[in-house]
């Protein structure tokens, strides 16, 4: 039974929360801790969203956690992993703006530059 234990409004009151907590981390420049919170989310929301089938709430959601992971990723200088991140937000919405710019910003950074451009 792969069915979330928990009732999926719990779940979502949880992951806000996480996200909030690695908002907060993330203003006070505590990027391990934000990203620590902005993953836990992820991996606590994932159940929700199988095979992309979520409701719109639980897709937001997830994409927000992701594209502020990879801002963190990006900010820790882990250019590959925000690119990576930001690629499964793509997953999930194909024309989600932040992404593609976190996507593109990791793909120069990366000296990508031909691919950075597509995604702009």
């Amino acid at each position: 039974d792969d069915k979330p234990k928990k009732d999926p409004n719990d779940i979502l009151a949880e992951v806000v929360t996480l996200k909030e907590q690695g908002n907060e981390f993330f203003k006070a420049g505590d990027l391990n801790k934000a990203s620590r919170s902005y993953r836990k989310g992820t991996s606590v929301l994932k159940p929700l969203n199988k095979s992309n089938t979520g409701d719109d709430q639980v897709k937001a959601l997830l994409v927000n956690l992701q594209t502020n992971l990879s801002m963190v990723c990006f900010k820790q200088n882990k250019p590959k992993m925000s690119r990576d991140v930001a690629s499964k937000v793509l997953e999930i919405d194909s024309t989600n703006v932040k992404a593609l710019y976190r996507r593109a910003t990791a793909k120069r950074k990366m000296g990508d530059w031909t691919e950075a451009k597509d995604d702009l």
